[in-house]
């Protein structure tokens, strides 16, 4: 289990450190994503309780994970707004959400989070919003209640975005805009 979180650790530090520079221009902009700072009125930890890690290590791997939740998920493109279900009302228990945004070829999606308040835990062990800007990146993995600075912005022509919450518990939960955008 451990080592499980010590390469997710390595990735994701990978990944941010090679873009920094790129967001920052002191280089040109690779085609690997970029995920913004997180600023959260609650903690955010990382998960190491092994239910939630193998809740992490599913949704990393979606090939399988489908909506199984009536009014959420589906297949996303152009620009638009995506919300919670209930939102701004407290969304319901038990969901299992899963999007797909995608642009043209040669666009990438860009996912701004402009509200968010999901049940807040220190490892976000109960209900999460996974945003996975490409397949082979570790998804960030965000809960509690804050602001996120800056968009997400996938490294090809797709995004997933994944939201679960647990049996018990509901808040407010997110909404946020897309759109495909050139680099």
């Amino acid at each position: 289990m451990g080592r499980v979180l010590a390469v997710m650790l390595a990735v994701a530090l990978a990944v941010l450190t090679a873009s920094w520079p790129a967001v920052y221009g002191e280089k040109p902009v690779p085609a690997t994503p970029y995920v913004p700072p997180l600023h959260f009125k609650r903690s955010l930890g990382l998960a190491d309780d092994e239910a939630v890690m193998e809740r992490l290590a599913r949704a990393m791997d979606q090939s399988h994970l489908v909506s199984r939740s009536q009014g959420c998920g589906g297949s996303l493109s152009g620009s638009g707004a995506l919300n919670s279900p209930g939102y701004p009302s407290e969304y319901p228990n038990d969901l299992q959400c899963v999007w797909t945004i995608k642009a043209p070829v040669g666009q990438h999606v860009k996912l701004t989070i402009d509200d968010m308040e999901i049940e807040n835990q220190s490892f976000c062990a109960w209900d999460q919003l996974f945003i996975r800007v490409a397949n082979e990146i570790v998804p960030a993995v965000l809960c509690g209640s804050g602001s996120v600075s800056g968009s997400f912005i996938s490294g090809g022509n797709e995004m997933t975005v994944i939201f679960l919450s647990d049996e018990s518990v509901a808040e407010k939960g997110f909404s946020a805009t897309y759109s495909a955008i050139s680099l």
